[in-house]
């Protein structure tokens, strides 16, 4: 497909898997070249509202269990625009060419695009190599639901660790691996188990934040205040 950027303004090809794809051509059977692809109830001639998609979206995950709340606790762990993490995560596990997806996701590569910029035929073979790991449904092409689950799994265990490093980059998350076996499960820990020391830690790590920026805030309302009492005290003696 080809889309232009809302930023940009630039066209570009997009690939869509092929299960995707199949669905699409169903969907949009009957409409006009000036219909929109995804609209709403009034009909194609009418956009389908941002915040509508939105909603969908955080349905969806809730009767999935997945609408949980991020480690800040203000956002949510999964988003719309997360799935872009996830797309690149996923190929980039998967073993595609970076450059490469970055063109897919419209990024400006910088220098390398101006010495190396592959064609689209380049683009599509390496798309048809790698697009099963992005598919939805399991052709005998595509990859099994295990591999589908550590793919998932390693995506999120990234997105932890870069949570982490950005909240605390003295301490890299093999420290936190390491101390984990040593003094709590006496064995290497697997990828779940590195999430779930990843999330304590950041629980952790936020809510302590909070606390000491709330002590810190005591403290210095207490300070302020012997200040001021001090400055009225300056002032009676000087009228006296």
């Amino acid at each position: 497909a080809k889309i232009v950027s809302e930023k940009t303004h630039i066209p570009r090809i997009v690939f869509i898997p092929r299960d995707l794809a199949d669905r699409l051509r169903e969907w949009i059977k009957g409409k006009e070249p000036d219909h929109y692809v995804f609209h709403n109830e009034r009909g194609p001639q009418y956009p389908l509202n941002p915040k509508h998609v939105r909603r969908a979206f955080q349905s969806a995950l809730a009767r999935l269990g997945y609408l949980k709340r991020d480690a800040s606790n203000r956002g949510w762990e999964y988003h719309i625009h997360g799935l872009r993490r996830s797309f690149k995560t996923i190929l980039q596990n998967a073993g595609m060419d970076g450059l490469k997806i970055e063109i897919l996701m419209g990024h400006d590569v910088g220098i390398d695009r101006s010495y190396y910029r592959p064609s689209e035929a380049e683009l599509a073979k390496e798309w048809k190599e790698y697009e099963r790991y992005l598919m939805l449904e399991t052709p005998e092409t595509a990859i099994s639901v295990k591999e589908r689950e550590e793919i998932i799994k390693a995506a999120t265990l990234q997105a932890l660790e870069q949570t982490w490093l950005a909240l605390n980059p003295n301490q890299p998350p093999e420290d936190l691996y390491t101390n984990a076996a040593r003094f709590e499960l006496g064995h290497d820990p697997d990828t779940d188990e590195k999430m779930r020391i990843l999330r304590t830690a950041i629980q952790s790590y936020i809510r302590l934040v909070k606390e000491f920026d709330h002590t810190q805030m005591t403290k210095a309302f207490q300070r302020a205040m012997t200040e001021t009492e001090k400055e009225k005290k300056k002032r009676k003696r000087k009228r006296r």
